[in-house]
């Protein structure tokens, strides 16, 4: 009797969990170089990582779609802000059903692997406030699923690929704060949001915006680009932020470009010459209009009255001339008003008193 019992104990402990891996074993083996690569043992939130299974477990960042506790496929990874430190493993390429990838703000260093073109599920990639350095990979280019992109504040370099426009899916792309370089290439027509600001970017701007009816947000500041404003500047439908200071961008403010959706314009730190008498035609719905240190003259004495939303006005640094304009004490929201260092005369009008919105004069 007392063999039969030890027979059966034995029994009962020789059989492993035969449930140990939810996810195939490359998936759990590609996190945990993730791991060891970017020194896991110092990350500020390590939860149950190297534990069992990933999902089982519930690895810190390891979710399944839209973020919910993954089941048997990891679909995303978030290690936002975690004090990752050191490259990314070419084995993350065997996250073969990655939907999300969240990485910003860690310091991962080296160049994105060439394998990274492989995860064709991506839809959402940030790898953003990082020090990823090198050029874009042309296999990056196979992401052809990627909705959402930013590779900002690295240290990225080279040109944009013309390949690029067969990322026919991507709507919102930041490269901002990198040293990429070359000329822009018109590849963005489905684009509702694009920054790449503060790079080496040069020559002439050639997007065709007349083509771009989805744009909303451009950012194009702290570069190099050099020529007149394109006659279609403003002919993207939809957009409501402009932002192309500090180029060298030069010609007069073209008469004829009228946007009745754009909000923010800044213009601000290039060579743009003549006046500003249409510009109320131009753009009769903007809220913020930034066009300090340019070589603009003319008067500014003209109608202000119909900026009904106008907030923010910044003419700061030019060549204007002539008496503060009285009807700019009308607009009703202005609340930030820089005329300094312009060539202006005469005494500012009394009724500016009676401005209850303006905070900065």
């Amino acid at each position: 009797m007392w063999k039969l019992v030890v027979l059966g104990l034995v029994v009962l402990v020789s059989f492993p969990d035969v449930s140990y891996s939810a996810i195939p074993p490359s998936e759990r083996e590609a996190l945990m170089d993730i791991y060891y690569a970017t020194l896991g043992k110092n990350w500020k939130n390590k939860r149950h990582w190297g534990d069992g299974d990933p999902c089982q477990k519930e690895w810190y960042g390891v979710r399944g779609d839209g973020g919910s506790t993954c089941a048997s496929e990891v679909s995303f990874l978030n290690l936002t802000d975690n004090l990752l430190v050191g490259p990314l493993p070419s084995s993350i390429s065997n996250l073969t059903r990655l939907n999300t990838l969240l990485l910003a703000s860690n310091s991962i260093t080296g160049s994105l692997p060439s394998t990274i073109g492989r995860m064709l599920t991506l839809a959402q990639i940030d790898l953003s406030s990082n020090s990823l350095e090198g050029t874009i990979p042309s296999t990056f280019l196979n992401l052809r699923s990627v909705v959402i992109c930013d590779l900002s504040k690295n240290m990225l370099e080279g040109i944009l690929p013309p390949a690029l426009g067969t990322m026919t899916n991507i709507t919102n792309l930041n490269l901002g704060y990198n040293s990429l370089a070359g000329s822009i290439p018109d590849l963005f027509l489905k684009m509702t949001d694009l920054d790449l600001s503060n790079n080496l970017f040069s020559g002439s701007l050639v997007l065709s915006f007349d083509q771009m009816k989805v744009l909303q947000t451009l950012k194009l500041n702290n570069n190099a680009l050099s020529g007149s404003l394109p006659s279609t500047l403003f002919s993207a439908p939809q957009q409501k932020t402009m932002d192309l200071s500090h180029n060298n961008f030069e010609g007069s403010f073209p008469a004829d470009l009228v946007s009745t959706a754009l909000t923010y314009l800044n213009l601000a730190g290039n060579s743009m010459s003549g006046d500003l008498v249409n510009i109320a035609t131009c753009l009769p719905k903007i809220e913020t209009l930034i066009l300090s240190d340019n070589i603009m003259e003319g008067s500014l004495d003209m109608n202000w009255t119909n900026f009904d939303d106008l907030s923010t006005l910044d003419v700061s640094y030019n060549r204007f001339e002539g008496p503060f304009p009285i009807s700019i004490t009308m607009v009703p929201r202005l609340r930030d008003l820089d005329m300094t260092g312009n060539a202006m005369e005469g005494t500012i009008p009394f009724d500016i008193g009676d401005m209850n919105s303006l905070a900065l004069l």
